[in-house]
């Protein structure tokens, strides 16, 4: 069976997915902590809410991610093979990006 007819439907929602994830991960990130937290709320949600709002996002964006990457394996795989013209393997790079910002994370 042939799903190519998905790839433009699960890019798209991958994206609205991202900017809500980027929203509700900034919401959370800035609104207070503690005590302070108990009653605050922005545009009428809470801070519990927006948690469990960000982490039901991440769930389902990690389905549509595994989506997206079968229904693109092949060019996947080709971009794991190919260097770019500076020599260095799309891999490495991505590997190199993630590490520096799972380490500036760790710092924050």
């Amino acid at each position: 069976m042939n799903f190519n007819h998905l790839r433009p439907y699960a890019a798209v929602t991958m994206a609205i997915f991202l900017v809500f994830l980027v929203f509700t991960g900034w919401v959370i990130y800035l609104a207070p902590h503690g005590v302070a937290a108990r009653n605050w709320l922005f545009l009428g949600v809470s801070k519990y809410q927006y948690r469990d709002i960000h982490f039901c996002l991440s769930v389902v964006t990690t389905v549509l991610v595994l989506t997206h990457s079968a229904l693109n394996f092949k060019s996947l795989s080709n971009y794991l093979k190919l260097h770019s013209k500076v020599g260095v393997s799309p891999l490495l790079c991505a590997l190199t990006i993630v590490t520096l910002t799972v380490f500036v994370a760790f710092l924050l």
